[in-house]
């Protein structure tokens, strides 16, 4: 889960407000977590507003991929691996936040778009990496066979809750499933605890401990022995 930095310590940063102000904020927005999740829970929320991507602490997860029997939930929208047409049609829609460069990357990789259609028009979508994905601007996610990596999920406000991720990820594991692929295989932030529960009631299983640090313009990686056993792993992109 992405922290968006308020503008006070975002004013900090370039000297603008005095540190105690954000601190006082930090403390507030700290009880409050603590008193809805608990001590660990709060100090990891904060560590990752604070840090503002230098610092990623995550717990690496799989799913063994079953063949869906279920009905669609919103039988009245077409859902189905996205085309190149229907992908760079989507390019050309703000409301969607996918470009161009991004699309070119992720078709050059052989990955696939599975996609929500209302009327013709891309409404939701998540893509499937069979190798992995980019992470921020030097980081790469990197899985092997027969792992799969999903990504970039989105769907338009006025289209949520109605679970259209479900329909997507349903068609997305019938893909997978005729691709070779078993599993699924990824990350989710240590104090993302709201994706971490919906995830194991999906039937994940978390197998380790990875992440990274940014300090003193350096890069430190890591990964626990159970994400190193079923081949996961932040790599850093070349430039």
């Amino acid at each position: 889960m992405a922290i968006t930095e308020s503008p006070k310590a975002a004013d900090v940063t370039r000297g603008k407000v005095p540190l105690s102000i954000v601190s006082k904020n930090s403390i507030k927005y700290l009880l409050k977590e603590v008193r809805r999740w608990g001590y660990l829970h709060g100090l990891l929320v904060v560590l990752a507003r604070v840090t503002n991507g230098h610092l990623l602490l995550a717990k690496v997860l799989t799913r063994r991929i079953t063949m869906p029997t279920n009905d669609p939930i919103n039988p009245e929208l077409d859902v189905r691996q996205a085309s190149v047409a229907e992908i760079q049609r989507a390019c050309r829609d703000p409301e969607l936040e996918v470009t161009i460069s991004f699309t070119k990357q992720a078709i050059a990789r052989e990955d696939l778009c599975v996609a929500a259609f209302h009327n013709d028009k891309m409404v939701a979508y998540s893509w499937i990496g069979f190798h992995g994905a980019p992470h921020g601007q030097d980081l790469f996610v990197e899985v092997s066979s027969p792992y799969v990596y999903i990504y970039k999920s989105f769907c338009l406000e006025e289209y949520r809750g109605l679970a259209l991720m479900r329909d997507i990820g349903w068609e997305r594991d019938r893909i997978v499933l005729a691709r070779g692929g078993e599993n699924t295989l990824g990350f989710i932030e240590l104090h993302n605890r709201p994706s971490l529960r919906a995830y194991a009631k999906a039937g994940g299983t978390v197998i380790g401990y990875a992440g990274f640090a940014r300090l003193l313009g350096r890069l430190f990686l890591f990964r626990t022995p159970g994400a190193a056993k079923h081949q996961f792993r932040f790599r850093r992109l070349r430039k």
